[in-house]
C-alpha cells in the first residue's frame, strides 16, 4: 500500500513538471574548440634547427602549455581565439621572432593575434602561426645573455671582496665573482633558475635560492651576518696568534742578542801569567 502511494506521487510529480530532472551533463569535460601550433629553431650559420624542449604557454583565463618535441614542433589545445598572450622559456634562449607574436613593455608574455596566423585550417579549427622549420617564418630561439646585479652588505656597511656564486638549477653550471670596494657585484649569464651564494671571511653564508635571471636584468642584495666568534682578552683567534708570533719573535730575539753579548765578552778577557820562568830566578838569585 505504501510503495503505491510513493509510485503516484512520482506520477504526479512529473506530470505537474516539479520533478527535478537528473543532470547528466559532464561539466568537468572542457571545450576545446582551438588549436595553436608551431615550431621553434635557433638560427645557426648552416642553417636553422629544431629546438627541443621549449615550453610554450598561451594565456587565455586558463593556461595552457606544451612543450616542443625533437622537430621544434608544438601544438596547444585552446578554449578561446582571442585577447590570448603567449610565452617561450627555454633556459638560456630567449625568443628573436615570432609570426603574429608581438611584445609586451615590461612583460615576458607577447602579445597572440591569431588572426595574422601563418595559415588556419577551418576543419581542425587550427591555427599555425609559423611555417615548417625551414620555411621562411619559424619562431626563432638564440642563445640570451642575462646578468645579475646588487649589493652584499651587513648591518653597519657593505662587504668587498665577497665571493658571489651562482649555480644552474637547469645543467649545474657555475658562474663566480667579487665584490668590489661599494661591495657591488655583477655576473653575465644564460637566462634561467639558479641558486645563489656569498661567502665572505668572518660573515656566515649568504643564501638566495631559485633565483630566476631573465633578460631584462635581474637585481638581488644579500645581507650578510658576522659570524659568532670566540675571543681570547678580547681578541679572536687570528689576532690572538698573531699576538703570540709577535711575543715569541721577540724572546728569539732578546735571547739571541743576550748570548751574542755573552760570547763577546769572554772573548775579549785576557790571562795574565804572573808566574816566573826557572831561568829568570837564577838571574835573581846568584
Amino acid at each position: 500500500m505504501k510503495n503505491w502511494k510513493i509510485i503516484f506521487a512520482i506520477v504526479l510529480m512529473a506530470t505537474m513538471g516539479t520533478l527535478p530532472l537528473l543532470d547528466c551533463t559532464n561539466h568537468d569535460a572542457a571545450a576545446t574548440p582551438y588549436y595553436v601550433s608551431g615550431y621553434i629553431v635557433t638560427a645557426n650559420p648552416d642553417g636553422n634547427e629544431p629546438l627541443e624542449g621549449v615550453t610554450v604557454t598561451i594565456i587565455d583565463n586558463i593556461a595552457y602549455s606544451a612543450t616542443t618535441d625533437s622537430d621544434g614542433y608544438f601544438i596547444i589545445d585552446i578554449a578561446n581565439n582571442t585577447n590570448l598572450i603567449i610565452q617561450f622559456v627555454m633556459p638560456g634562449y630567449s625568443l628573436r621572432s615570432c609570426p603574429a607574436v608581438y611584445a609586451i613593455s615590461g612583460s615576458d608574455y607577447l602579445s597572440l593575434n591569431l588572426s595574422e596566423a601563418w595559415l588556419y585550417d577551418s576543419a581542425t579549427r587550427t591555427y599555425q602561426i609559423t611555417s615548417g622549420p625551414n620555411g621562411m617564418q619559424p619562431a626563432i630561439m638564440a642563445e640570451s645573455t642575462a646578468s645579475i646585479s646588487g649589493v652584499i652588505s651587513y648591518p653597519s656597511g657593505i662587504v668587498s671582496g665577497a665571493t658571489v656564486t651562482l649555480v644552474s638549477l637547469d645543467n649545474g653550471s657555475i658562474y663566480k665573482t667579487v665584490t668590489d670596494t661599494n661591495g657591488r657585484y655583477k655576473i653575465e649569464c644564460p637566462t634561467g633558475k639558479y641558486d645563489m651564494t656569498v661567502e665572505s671571511n668572518g660573515f656566515n653564508t649568504g643564501r638566495s635560492y631559485n633565483v630566476e635571471i631573465t633578460s631584462n636584468g635581474t637585481i638581488v642584495n644579500i645581507p650578510l651576518v658576522h659570524k659568532d666568534i670566540k675571543t681570547w682578552f678580547s681578541l679572536d683567534l687570528a689576532h690572538l696568534l698573531m699576538l703570540l708570533g709577535v711575543v715569541f719573535g721577540l724572546i728569539v730575539t732578546t735571547t739571541l742578542f743576550l748570548k751574542v753579548n755573552k760570547d763577546d765578552k769572554k772573548s775579549n778577557i785576557k790571562i795574565i801569567d804572573d808566574s816566573v820562568p826557572e831561568d829568570d830566578e837564577d838571574d835573581i838569585n846568584p
